[in-house]
Formats: C-alpha cells, structure tokens, sequence
C-alpha cells in the first residue's frame, strides 16, 4: 500500500498561542500585534474557523489596502454586504462626529441580532487617519455622547 502524503495545508498553533487567543470571544476590541510574517492573519483565520464550527457566527473580513479613507470606507461596504447588511451602502464615509454617530447607531441595531459577530480588520496599521480607529472604537458612544471634537476633523 501506497504511503499517503501528508496534508501541506496543515496550520500548526502551538498551544500558547492557542491560548492567548482564547479570550478573544469575550473582548469587544482584540489587537494582535506581531511583526510581518510571524502568522497573525493565519492565527486570526485559524481560530474563526474554529469558533464557527462550535457555534454561529458572522464573520465580516475587511481588508486594508492603502491609508486612503475612501477605498476603506469601500472596503467597509463590500465586507458587510458580502455577508447580507447592506444598510452601510446607504452612507458616505463618515466625516465628522454625526455621521460616525449616525453609522454606529444603525450598525448597532442591525447587529443587534442572537449571534456572534467577528470583524477582522486585516492589516489596519495602514490606515493612519485617527478618525477610522476613533470610530471603529465607538468612543463616542462609550464616552456618554461627548466625543472631543477633535476626534474627527479632517
């Protein structure tokens, strides 16, 4: 009998990080952080499609792909369309505190559903423009409504 030839495709992750990616299910905001090539996509990969074969889940990938706002924004629309909320199609690209507001609360009530949300952001350190990473955070929504000013100018 022939030997098989092993499976190539096999993502090995060693159990501490198997670990340290645990609590991730119970944060709201995760940052991985590790220099280019040590797996940070492939770990983040790994540990989706392990979560999606216990429970269900919604899982919107977005890409980044330069530190321009618009194709970001684009990229937004794309990711959440793909998986069935299309309501963002519906926005420009939030350029002050109302229009992140308004975003966030329409994106709150449409996720406002009995299953678990993961949006993966890959590669977000391109992006260097503070008011993606302000409204990403909801700050203004967390901070009782009094977002500085200064949170979102251009």
């Amino acid at each position: 009998m022939p030997k098989q030839k092993p499976n190539l495709n096999t993502i090995y992750i060693s159990e501490r990080l198997h670990e340290s990616l645990k609590p991730i299910s119970h944060c709201t905001l995760t940052t991985v952080i590790a220099p280019m090539g040590y797996g940070k996509t492939t770990a983040i990969n790994w540990y989706l499609a392990e979560r999606t074969k216990r429970e269900e889940l919604c899982v919107i990938r977005i890409n980044v792909y330069s530190d321009n706002l618009a194709i970001f924004w684009k990229s937004v629309q794309d990711a959440f369309t793909r998986e069935g909320f299309r309501f963002l199609r519906e926005y420009p690209c939030p350029s002050d505190a109302a229009g992140g507001s308004l975003s966030a609360d329409d994106l709150c009530h449409e996720l406002n559903v009995k299953k678990s949300f993961y949006i993966f952001i890959d590669d977000f350190h391109l992006l260097s423009d503070d008011r993606v990473s302000n409204f990403i955070c909801l700050r203004d929504h967390l901070s009782e409504r009094t977002a500085p000013s200064d949170w979102y100018e251009t």
